[in-house]
């Protein structure tokens, strides 16, 4: 299973860049910019419904969000024995509320070392759907909600 959540911000697509030392950002994110939050899941196997939100994502919302997607985890391999779960090292997915939830609902993870770079494939989708809700340009949260909806619709298995 590959995992990820990520932010969408309105009017920006929130998408970052590397820039040379000196040079000014002018893509920065205001703090005040409203946003949504999304958690969205995709594996070679299929596609997870997303789960969007306004607020910040805590351990207490997270273990929510994977007991609300764990059958449609569960699903996608119904036919494989032993699937695994990645997530970052981020304090929200290593608190003990978190792990005890992977422990009790028999979830493993995939180990992540700290520190390393996100090389999770699902960074690419998100990029590409910021970069595609840029062009979109929803005037409110709920047009930048229905955009993101559609966008994940239209994601493909190839």
């Amino acid at each position: 299973m590959i995992f990820s959540e990520t932010t969408f911000w309105l009017g920006r697509s929130g998408v970052a860049r590397w820039k040379p030392k000196g040079e000014e950002n002018l893509h920065m994110v205001s703090k005040n910019v409203p946003k949504v939050n999304v958690w969205g899941a995709i594996s070679y196997n299929g596609i997870v419904s997303l789960k969007m939100f306004r607020e910040n994502l805590d351990s207490i919302l997270y273990v929510e969000i994977l007991g609300e997607k764990l059958s449609e985890m569960r699903q996608l391999y119904r036919y494989v024995s032993g699937w695994s779960y990645q997530q970052d090292n981020d304090p929200k997915h290593t608190a003990n509320k978190t792990n005890n939830w992977f422990s009790n609902n028999k979830v493993k993870k995939l180990p992540w070392p700290a520190s390393s770079p996100d090389l999770n494939p699902i960074e690419n989708v998100w990029g590409k759907m910021k970069k595609d809700i840029g062009k979109m340009k929803p005037k409110n949260l709920e047009e930048l909600e229905d955009s993101i909806e559609e966008l994940w619709g239209l994601i493909s298995l190839e």
